[in-house]
């Protein structure tokens, strides 16, 4: 029997990061079927480290604490 989205549904996001778009979908809960796009927004993530951070490289074969 197919799913008829008559359940409950969730909010997913896609990025494309060419364009630089996030987009919000609606998704089915039951067969995660992409239902509607509920809304698209620009988006371009930026890392700026602070300039007193001190980054350390690790040893090859160190285990993460």
């Amino acid at each position: 029997m197919a799913c008829e989205h008559d359940g409950y549904r969730e909010i997913v996001t896609r990025y494309d990061r060419v364009a630089g778009l996030l987009t919000y979908y609606w998704r089915c809960e039951s067969c995660g079927v992409l239902l509607q796009q509920a809304d698209r927004l620009p988006y371009r993530p930026r890392f700026a480290p602070l300039p007193q951070a001190r980054y350390f490289s690790r040893r090859p074969g160190a285990a993460a604490p």
